[in-house]
């Protein structure tokens, strides 16, 4: 096939070996083995609705190996996905905290490896956390029935489901997969994630076109030196300099982050500041 944005290739090749094990109750695995990786997914063939209560994911390894471990804490499963990563041993990790996709390993060996899924829909996203020893295991947040706000873009679980997801009864579900390394370069020449999701959905993608961007939120809009002689912010004057960046140096794009709005809760109205 070929990517309608390419990255390090535009040709993506797959070649796999595949088996569909089925099982009674109209439910079937399906396991796919490639060069540099494995997966996994679960379907289902049922008419109506089907109500999932949980997922078992359990990820044994034969050594101890590390990790960077994100050290997410929230019992409602709500993440910026900005959490610090922390160097463990996966003997080491806390039961306490637990980690969102991808996940990163090294074997004592040298191995590389990253746990990840992909074609995710109608279904909720798979964390981690350690089991004491050297392996992980899926932990899935339940449908929420109620919430209330509880801070800038941060919401608090009043009540839950006791299941993680209502769908349809025919269907597949996420691909869990396991991208297998000699070293960190190669893991970026993985492209895994673009033969295991599900055929593009845009007709005509031939209006995208990815580029490099200057973007005012990796400092704040806080640009600074003797050429700024304005008051740097969310306003006019600083997105014209961050313009005057990007064309100076032949970045064909910039990023106006939260700063055009008049606030993250209300991105309809305005930053009467920013003359967009």
């Amino acid at each position: 096939s070929t990517a309608e944005v390419p990255t390090k290739f535009r040709e993506l090749h797959d070649r796999c070996n595949e088996l569909l094990i089925a099982f009674r109750g109209d439910w079937a695995v399906r396991l796919r083995v490639y060069d540099n990786g494995a997966a996994y997914r679960f379907e289902t063939a049922r008419r109506g609705e089907t109500v999932v209560e949980d997922e078992t994911a359990e990820f044994n390894f034969a050594s101890d190996n590390d990790t960077y471990w994100t050290r997410e804490r929230n019992p409602d499963f709500i993440s910026h996905c900005e959490a610090f990563f922390e160097r463990k041993r996966l003997s080491e990790l806390e039961r306490s905290v637990y980690a969102y996709l991808p996940v990163y390993f090294a074997t004592p060996g040298g191995t590389r490896m990253v746990v990840t899924e992909t074609d995710l829909e109608d279904y909720p996203c798979m964390f981690l956390e350690g089991d004491g020893a050297n392996g992980m295991k899926g932990t899935f947040p339940k449908v929420p029935l109620a919430y209330e706000e509880s801070g800038d873009r941060s919401m608090r679980i009043l009540q839950e489901a006791d299941y993680i997801a209502r769908t349809k009864g025919t269907r597949a579900f996420p691909w869990r997969y396991f991208v297998i390394a000699k070293d960190d370069g190669q893991l970026i020449e993985n492209t895994m994630t673009a033969r295991l999701a599900e055929q593009q959905a845009i007709a005509d993608a031939s209006w995208i076109e990815p580029g490099q961007v200057s973007w005012e939120f990796w400092n704040a809009a806080s640009p600074y030196g003797p050429d700024v002689d304005f008051v740097a912010g969310f306003n006019t004057a600083t997105y014209k300099y961050y313009i005057d960046f990007a064309a100076e140096y032949g970045i064909p794009y910039i990023i106006m982050d939260e700063g055009w709005a008049r606030s993250t809760r209300d991105p309809y109205t305005p930053n009467p500041a920013v003359d967009v």
